[in-house]
């Protein structure tokens, strides 16, 4: 009888297992396992979706994500009509202490405005000095209304300078940071090659190849001997230079400019100045005869007597 109920059980299970298409009974345990371990995982994304939105809904997410993108397109529309403010680097600094001026202004009739004020309220028996003293106070707060108004104009331009400055900045830089390493490279025979200029105020990073690292700029001074540091800063120039005049090639003039140099520095500093010489002039005023092993032919020697 047993054995005929156990017979009956394995029959139910068969038939079963042929309705669910699983071959055998560790195919359905498998499958159950899988099935709870997918709700397991579908209840965490559940979770961390409701997390991410911070409980707003579809509708409400792509709503939001109208509205920035409205603010955007207004933002961009602000941008386009301060865009022809901009101004050159010198332009710039005028403009910048011309609003100084109007602040020192600003704050000086605001003092005199207060003064005068109080003298009003001490000298209640002298009406023709009051009357004159109100007249000057008005005089006062509409040349204080005009300064503002001139303040708030200055202002606007200084921001539209000050994101043109940085736009000029991030695209002179990757080819400042190019050219500067390549003379560092020549002048240091290699010992550094790579180097890294800030948007933010044009400071130089150096990498050492001891230190697997780079040198924060402003470790750099400290670090780095006097000699390699001129060597640094005449790559700098080189290239600012040639940036500034934007490859017209202006005349170099260096008075006395490598007393940190030693011999092999001299030697690889030469090979630079006979580069340039090929495009622009370069003028070395020196009291030393270190550089006479270099004349030749291509250098113009003038000697300068005392008198």
């Amino acid at each position: 009888s047993t054995r005929f109920e156990i017979g009956e059980i394995e029959k139910k299970g068969t038939d079963f297992l042929n309705k669910t298409n699983f071959g055998d009974l560790k195919s359905l345990l498998d499958a159950y396992q899988q099935y709870d371990s997918l709700l397991e995982k579908r209840g965490r994304v559940s979770a961390a979706a409701v997390a991410l939105c911070g409980g707003k809904s579809f509708e409400e997410l792509e709503q939001e994500k109208k509205d920035v993108s409205l603010l955007v397109a207004s933002l961009d529309a602000q941008v386009e009509e301060i865009e022809p403010q901009k101004l050159e680097p010198l332009d710039f600094e005028n403009l910048s202490r011309r609003r100084d001026e109007l602040e020192r202004r600003l704050t000086d009739s605001i003092r005199k405005r207060d003064e005068i004020k109080y003298h009003l309220e001490n000298l209640p028996g002298y009406e023709d000095e009051s009357i004159e003293f109100e007249e000057r106070l008005s005089s006062l707060w509409e040349k204080e209304k005009e300064a503002e108004k001139t303040l708030e104009v200055y202002e606007l331009a200084l921001y539209g300078m000050e994101r043109a400055k940085k736009e000029l900045l991030s695209g002179a830089v990757p080819i400042l940071e190019k050219g500067v390493a390549q003379t560092f490279s020549s002048l240091t025979g290699g010992r550094y090659e790579e180097i890294q200029v800030s948007e933010e105020d044009l400071s130089i990073s150096v990498f050492s190849k001891e230190k697997d690292d780079f040198i924060p700029a402003p470790e750099v001074v400290s670090l780095l001997s006097k000699g390699t540091l001129s060597q640094l800063y005449l790559s700098a120039r080189l290239k600012l230079a040639e940036l500034i005049s934007g490859g017209k090639n202006p005349p170099l003039i260096f008075d006395d400019s490598f007393s940190y140099f030693d011999d092999e520095r001299i030697e690889r500093l030469w090979a630079i100045i006979e580069e340039k010489a090929q495009e622009e002039q370069v003028i070395l005023l020196t009291c030393t005869s270190r550089y006479d092993r270099f004349l030749s032919p291509e250098v113009n020697l003038i000697e300068l007597g005392l008198r």
